[in-house]
């Protein structure tokens, strides 16, 4: 390349560029035209609410995604608590006669023994003497 040639090529005068603001103001136009024509297409499809009542619902299958347990007793406050806490089977004082003879099958209406007999903690079942006192018929801790 020439020395000329690169002169030329610097001193050329360069093609008029759009200004940017002219531009950006089209491009605004443009996008303000859309958003109104979305508008008016949003408003043509929207329904009047009418209010629904649901007097039985049936669901045969529930998906659960997320159960989350937010135990707070920590911040309870607890002025009085009264009563008696049973988990699981518990079971103190005498047995009825009744069921106590319909378990061991005794008494004037039981069935004939067929073999089979009552355990509770791997020792066969005996009728406790009643106890009239309900502190003595309930367990030592």
């Amino acid at each position: 390349m020439t020395l000329r040639s690169r002169l030329t090529s610097v001193f050329r005068p360069k093609a008029q560029q759009p200004d940017a603001s002219a531009v950006y103001e089209a491009r605004i136009r443009e996008l303000e035209l859309q958003l109104s024509e979305l508008k008016a297409a949003h408003e043509r499809q929207q329904a009047p609410w009418y209010p629904v009542h649901i007097d039985h619902l049936h669901i045969e299958h529930a998906v659960i995604e997320n159960v989350n347990y937010n135990n707070h007793i920590g911040s309870l406050d607890v002025d009085e608590l009264t009563g008696k806490l049973n988990i699981g089977a518990n079971y103190f004082g005498p047995i009825p006669e009744k069921v106590f003879e319909s378990m061991t099958g005794t008494g004037k209406n039981a069935a004939k023994p067929n073999g089979t007999t009552v355990k509770m903690n791997g020792k066969p079942l005996e009728q406790p003497p009643p106890d009239n006192d309900e502190q003595s018929s309930r367990p030592q801790r």
